[in-house]
């Protein structure tokens, strides 16, 4: 038993000093007693005069009993006494306060505790009461505390890192999002540089050409040109019909509606391409048409694109409903996200003759000629979704009047954008309401400006390193990556679950790197070939284009070139891994400050581009990249009890992440963060070594590891991508990786009954 005065006395240093941790929960129920004990391991660094008389008061002589099971609601009273300075919410606390919590029947000594917990966030609606506590229950609630009071490393050092974003703090974007609307601005005044002076060669004429013809599709653009080929596919009647207007409407505007043929990087014969055909794919994935969570907004976008198109209300709607319908059926069949990921899955091969006996209504040697490529019977062909390919089919052939409705919508989605700045401005409204992001109609420029850049990509890339990236700094980046690469090689070199004969592949594999830094080069440009002269509508331009790409095709396969070019724009404020390449691409647009500046400190540049270089090494690695050799080629170059080593430990990071969470009630999913998580683990940790190898700060490279993750959003959209995007949110990930590496527990002292300590750390290397 336990009385106020004993507790006063012995400051209740209790004798089951329980370890715990942020990382992961444990089940066991706990006593009065022991949640008093870890409050008052952690609380002080909160509130320096709390005591254990504080957290406890209230209770008479010998009625505290420390040995009782807590039910949740001592437990919350307990936390708001010991945590009761907690400012009002403001910059990200307010941000991503959950909705209120709604609990009747609380006692009356717990209401005014309930109420300051529920006024900064740490209950919410979701906020159950029972009998029992557990730690994984505590932890939840401590966890949310630590990151709205943001001032101790040991607990929550992204919110510490980055000052707690308490106030004036900017909602909806991230460090690199503010890099890149810096990059967009660069690209802007290339195109600005072009279109607002007397153009000195033909090639800039073009692209003042496709500008003009923008700005005047913005003024008084329609739907018109599409008339005569949304009026073929309506009178369709049975698949052959189908299949002669899907074949004019690819012969004259290269888009069947329905399918494509195309070139890609062949995974398993690198560098070399292979064919490929795909189709119309449902625009959600299934898990989200179960619910119909999507269903009205999406009947409202295509009704409205019909409209557009020359359809009555009423038919529009009707077609609508009966897409929503196609879509939500097919979708059972196709690839998830998940798997879409997966090169195992979307490697997928048969032969050309095959498919077009499983197409035996159409002429595909035909749509294959328009996409520029000449295929005989024995050619492979790649399917990367052989279940929507496969159920395409069955539906051209038995119901050819929803799949005439489903070429409109193919093309009247993917034309519109040239043909009115009414589709414009549905499509921002629709994808807004999807990622619940509120949208803003663009001017007139705007849309000129962004058409403009997507038509002349390849030249405003190439135009882009030119002006954004000196020599100097292209050398210091590349010297940089390839250090990573030798310490990644000896982090390879020293573990102890993978064989001798495994490593001798891994670091053959890690030689045999491509670095990339800057962007593209090209020899020459799409718009150089294309025939765009001043009296082109924008409709027409965009066919152009479309025409000499697939020339283009035609150019490669007649000629065997090699699948060697760049997958990311110069441009992006990003980076990437290409399995199929064995590259590292580091485009010019990530090379500038913050994330890399001469002006930076060596902590600073490695802290922030450093890390992002050696994450892109660390996809070489993870579950996807593991899959490619040396060379980019789907190979097993892994003994069996190496894998099964490796997707041990892919398991238990899988594990590690699942559940954590962003902000209150907002779970990271471990599964779909998987690979990122992987790189993001192996990046901190190689980028880590670089800095002891120097003798440097280590506390300034984490810190300026956690500011170059800095982000923040509104709650719905972080929701949104908890449940959507393979990263995990910035927070999770800048605590994650750094609480998992020894340099960051050595340097901030982290030990149990601390936020960041882990007792079990995860990693591959």
């Amino acid at each position: 038993m336990f009385s106020k005065k004993l507790a006063a006395a012995s400051g209740f240093i209790l004798a089951f000093c329980l370890p715990f941790t942020v990382f992961g929960g444990y089940e066991k129920e706990l006593t009065k007693g022991e949640i008093l004990d870890i409050l008052l391991q952690t609380a002080p660094a909160y509130t320096p005069y709390i005591a254990a008389e504080d957290i406890v008061s209230g209770y008479s002589e010998g009625e505290f009993r420390a040995d009782k099971l807590a039910d949740d609601t001592e437990m919350l009273v307990m936390i708001s006494r010991a945590f009761p300075d907690m400012e009002e919410p403001a910059g990200a606390n307010a941000v991503l306060k959950p909705e209120n919590a709604d609990i009747a029947g609380l006692p009356a000594w717990a209401q005014k505790h309930f109420d300051y917990l529920d006024s900064r966030g740490i209950i919410s609606e979701n906020t159950v009461l029972d009998d029992s506590v557990t730690k994984t229950e505590l932890y939840t609630y401590l966890r949310r505390i630590w990151q709205y009071c943001a001032q101790n490393p040991a607990d929550d050092f992204y919110a510490y890192a980055n000052g707690g974003e308490t106030s004036g703090v900017r909602v909806n974007t991230s460090v690199l999002n503010d890099m890149q609307l810096e990059n967009d601005d660069a690209v802007k005044q290339l195109l600005f540089d072009v279109v607002e002076k007397m153009p000195s060669n033909q090639r800039e004429r073009k692209i003042g050409y496709i500008y003009n013809s923008a700005l005047k599709m913005a003024e008084k653009g329609s739907f018109a040109p599409l008339k005569g080929y949304m009026t073929r596919l309506e009178n369709v009647k049975n698949s052959k019909e189908l299949m002669r207007a899907a074949l004019y409407c690819d012969s004259n505007i290269h888009s069947s509606g329905l399918f494509e043929f195309g070139l890609t990087a062949d995974v398993v014969d690198t560098p070399h391409y292979i064919p490929y055909f795909d189709c119309f794919a449902p625009t959600f994935d299934y898990e989200e048409y179960v619910d119909d969570r999507y269903k009205d907004i999406y009947i409202d976008y295509v009704k409205q694109l019909f409209v557009l198109g020359g359809e009555s209300g009423e038919a529009a709607e009707h077609k609508a409903e009966k897409l929503y319908a196609f879509e939500k059926g097919i979708s059972y069949h196709c690839l998830t996200k998940a798997d879409r990921k997966n090169v195992e899955k979307t490697y997928n091969k048969i032969a050309f003759g095959e498919l077009c006996k499983l197409y035996d209504f159409a002429d595909l040697q035909a749509f294959a000629k328009n996409a520029g490529l000449v295929l005989k019977p024995d050619d492979e062909i790649l399917i990367p979704d052989m279940g929507l390919v496969y159920n395409i089919a069955v539906m051209c052939g038995e119901d050819p009047v929803t799949m005439k409705a489903v070429a409109q919508l193919s093309i009247l989605d993917e034309y519109g954008r040239y043909l009115s700045p009414k589709y414009t401005d549905i499509s921002y409204k629709f994808w807004g309401s999807v990622n619940d992001v509120e949208t803003q109609p663009l001017t007139a420029r705007e849309r000129a400006e962004s058409i403009t850049a997507e038509l002349t990509d390849d030249y405003l890339r190439s135009e882009f390193v030119k002006k954004n990236l000196s020599e100097e700094d292209k050398a210091e980046v590349t010297a940089m990556t390839k250090d990573l690469i030798k310490i990644y090689k000896q982090k390879i070199e020293k573990i102890d679950w993978m064989s001798e004969a495994t490593k001798k592949k891994a670091l053959k594999k890690l030689d045999n790197i491509e670095i990339k830094v800057g962007g593209e080069e090209y020899s020459g440009f799409i718009i150089d070939d294309a025939k765009i002269n001043s009296l082109g509508s924008l409709f027409k331009n965009y066919v152009e284009i479309k025409r000499v790409k697939c020339v283009k095709n035609r150019n490669i396969q007649k000629n065997d070139l090699p699948a060697d070019g760049w997958s990311i724009p110069s441009y992006w404020a990003n980076a990437a891994y290409i399995p199929v390449q064995n590259a590292i691409e580091l485009p010019a647009g990530i090379i500038k400050a913050p994330y890399y500046s001469a002006d930076n400190t060596y902590e600073e540049n490695m802290g922030a581009l450093g890390t992002t270089v050696a994450h892109e090494l660390s996809h070489a690695f993870d579950s996807n990249g593991a899959l490619c050799d040396e060379n980019g080629s789907l190979n097993d170059w892994w003994t069996a009890e190496d894998y099964i080593n490796f997707s041990e430990k892919c398991t238990d990071i899988a594990d590690f992440y699942d559940g954590l969470e962003a902000a209150p009630d907002i779970v990271t999913n471990g599964m779909l963060t998987l690979d990122e998580n992987i790189a993001d683990l192996g990046g901190l940790s190689c980028a880590a070594e670089a800095v002891k190898a120097k003798n440097g700060d280590i506390s300034a490279f984490f810190t300026a590891y956690a500011r170059s993750r800095k982000s923040l959003y509104e709650r719905e959209y972080t929701a949104q991508k908890a449940q959507t995007d393979e990263h995990a949110n910035d927070r999770i990930r800048v605590n994650a990786a750094v609480a998992n590496n020894p340099y960051f527990a050595e340097t901030y002292g982290i030990k149990e009954g601390m936020g960041m300590y882990v007792e079990a750390p995860v990693g591959l290397w």
